[in-house]
């Protein structure tokens, strides 16, 4: 029991597992994005061109919405929890060493104050899971969300005519444009060369000049057929892209689209196991103190002293390493909040 007492009410090695804080500003940082993000995400068919999506917009943003007012202040009190213990930690210590230290320990006295410390940690524990359960049902939201929005971007990319055979489509029609441009401009360099071949003939008299000027005037009706093939694919690849445009930045949408939730859904669990260690630390300290409350409960007031509940600890260097956690634990709730970003506008 001397050895629990002096980890729980010592010890704070557990908030900074690794010598780093448990709790992180820049985990939540990631999550403060992406619910910028759900605020700006489209809201009608003028913003976004498929109208199956935008329930699952809605849906998401609402979570969202629900989660940054609620579960994302909670998260922030999670530090403050800490860093109120942790701030107070000295004059716990103080408290607890002078009631032992008396000849015959005030056993409602110790009873008060232990009973005040197990309240603070199961308080605390208490908070940490409740953020802990929001985390997960926000996360269970966004996977719900995410497979129907995979059903409507898988079947709007890959049925037969759909977004992407469009484009596949219009980019063959390109190339063939392409092709086409090519082939002209060889065919003009060709007539050209003919042209300037012309004259060979021009020393036959009469006969040399007919032909020379028959070669030429097909050669150069040849161009100008060229030259309108030409201007004809250039406009027709004009079209093309002019079609191709919207299509692409539709397909950047559908793409984000597929990431959107999915990358969420990572974060989100990534922050499990941390949640967990937090809510884990203060509810073993909530338990243990019960336990040593109970031990107070049935001890003889003469046998207070035996517990030899405190072993010989430094105080000032405890109250220190409590004091390094408060201090984490207060930058993380002053530098907690991301800056927001507008809604994105309406349609008229």
């Amino acid at each position: 029991m001397a050895q629990g007492l002096q980890e729980l009410l010592y010890n704070p090695k557990v908030f900074t597992p690794n010598n780093k804080p448990l709790l992180d500003k820049g985990q939540w940082s990631v999550v403060q994005i992406f619910l910028n993000d759900a605020r700006r995400l489209p809201t009608s068919e003028q913003q976004f061109p498929d109208a199956r999506a935008i329930p699952v917009f809605n849906a998401v943003r609402t979570a969202s919405n629900f989660f940054e007012v609620n579960t994302l202040r909670r998260a922030n009190l999670l530090g403050n929890q800490l860093y109120n213990y942790g701030i107070n930690a000295g004059a716990t210590f103080r408290g607890v060493v002078q009631l032992m230290d008396q000849p015959s320990p005030n056993k409602d006295a110790l009873r008060q104050l232990f009973g005040s410390i197990r309240d603070t940690a199961s308080s605390c524990g208490l908070e940490a899971s409740a953020v802990e359960g929001a985390v997960k049902d926000f996360g269970s939201e966004l996977d719900r969300q995410g497979r129907s929005l995979k059903g409507v971007v898988d079947q709007e990319l890959t049925d037969s005519g759909g977004l992407k055979a469009r484009i596949e489509q219009i980019q063959n029609d390109i190339k063939l444009q392409d092709a086409a441009i090519t082939a002209a401009q060889a065919a003009i360099t060709a007539d050209k060369r003919v042209i300037n071949d012309t004259v060979y003939y021009s020393w036959i008299p009469l006969i040399g000049t007919i032909v020379a000027v028959s070669l030429i005037i097909a050669r150069e009706q040849d161009i100008q057929a060229q030259l309108t093939r030409i201007n004809e694919a250039v406009g027709k690849k004009r079209t093309d892209n002019t079609n191709l445009e919207p299509l692409n930045k539709r397909l950047g949408q559908l793409t984000y689209c597929q990431t959107f939730n999915g990358n969420q859904i990572s974060q989100m669990a990534a922050m499990g196991p941390i949640l967990a260690t937090l809510r884990s630390a203060w509810s073993t300290m909530a338990g243990n103190l019960g336990n040593i409350l109970d031990n107070i409960n049935q001890a003889d007031a003469n046998r207070l002293k035996d517990m030899d509940v405190l072993a010989p600890v430094n105080l000032t260097t405890a109250a220190d390493e409590w004091g390094d956690v408060a201090r984490d634990a207060h930058s993380y709730m002053m530098n907690f909040y991301a800056k927001p970003v507008e809604e994105m506008p309406k349609a008229a």
